[in-house]
């Protein structure tokens, strides 16, 4: 019985955009011609090309009489890969602005090789400027970007748990700013933001965007504790005092109490209140007047700053 053949299909959709001075190739990982399984390792990927200065639509191309080609082999090909899909990048030349770029793809399995894909062109044009100032910042909901606004094009935010990105997961129109909260505590995170423009060749709009502004590694942290709550205390009788308080952190475990005096120099801490807003004190002496203050612990153990003092007097 021959061996199973491991030669893989052809990839049938090219996905191109242009970043800076390269154009991103994008496809997804392909299967066997045969069984249809995936293919979990591919020892080559060869890019073939040809740029024309002044493309007639309509016109026949053939890359591979008098193209050029790039090939990729071994370790490289695992840096391309995020998730299902390979990123492939073609550096451009200044000199092509304004001309068209025609490229198809094939892939090496073992030894076999795919068919060439289909070929796809891309128009070359000038890249927005990058982005050269990029601020970031750890906050209590989450991770803060900002950069400095031009008025000219979108920009562009991607998110990876490397230095290699895939789909941007936020794009942004008229703001010098992002809030991604969808972060975890310990989890650790790269921001890329790009300048992207909006362009038109012969009908068909499509974007450029600038080569990427990367953030370095950040690992957030929930070091946040919660803000101090507003606090009453209300004189319930019987030398009781109720102490009360509202705070609007959604990530607050527990609160502590405390209390002196009129006469007291020192706080005495005379509670520990678990999941509950309320605390009621007991066994005061007629007369005299007391304080409260309440601090809030949050789930990650963050103690807050006290709140201010109120105070009720016992009759």
């Amino acid at each position: 019985m021959p061996p199973l053949s491991l030669k893989p299909q052809k990839i049938e959709k090219l996905e191109l955009f242009q970043r800076g001075w390269n154009v991103i190739i994008i496809f997804d990982f392909p299967q066997t011609t045969i069984s249809g399984l995936p293919i979990k390792k591919l020892s080559s990927i060869e890019v073939v090309w040809k740029f024309i200065r002044d493309f007639v639509s309509g016109s026949r191309v053939d890359i591979l009489q008098s193209g050029q080609s790039k090939e990729i082999e071994g370790d490289e090909i695992s840096k391309l890969i995020i998730g299902e899909k390979l990123f492939v990048p073609l550096k451009i030349e200044r000199e092509w602005v304004e001309g068209t770029l025609f490229l198809a793809v094939r892939v090496k399995a073992g030894k076999e090789w795919s068919d060439l894909s289909e070929i796809v062109r891309v128009y070359i044009v000038e890249p927005p400027p990058k982005i050269v100032s990029l601020f970031w910042e750890i906050r209590k909901d989450g991770v803060y970007l900002e950069w400095v606004r031009e008025d000219e094009g979108k920009i562009r935010i991607y998110k990876s748990t490397t230095t290699r990105f895939g789909k941007e997961i936020e794009v942004v129109s008229k703001d010098n700013f992002f809030l991604d909260r969808d972060v975890v505590d310990g989890g650790s995170y790269y921001y890329a933001v790009s300048r992207s423009i909006e362009k038109e060749r012969e009908g068909v709009s499509f974007f450029v965007e600038s080569d990427l502004s990367v953030t370095d590694r950040i690992i957030y942290k929930d070091i946040f504790p919660p803000s101090p709550p507003q606090v009453k205390a209300i004189y319930l009788g019987e030398g009781r005092v109720k102490v009360s308080w509202l705070t609007y952190d959604k990530d607050v475990e527990s609160a502590i109490v405390y209390r002196k005096s009129a006469v007291d120099e020192v706080w005495n801490k005379i509670a520990n209140v678990d999941r509950k807003n309320y605390f009621v004190d007991e066994g005061l002496g007629r007369g005299m007047t007391f304080f409260y203050k309440v601090a809030l612990v949050d789930r990650k153990g963050n103690k807050g700053e006290f709140s201010s003092p109120v105070k009720v007097y016992i009759e």
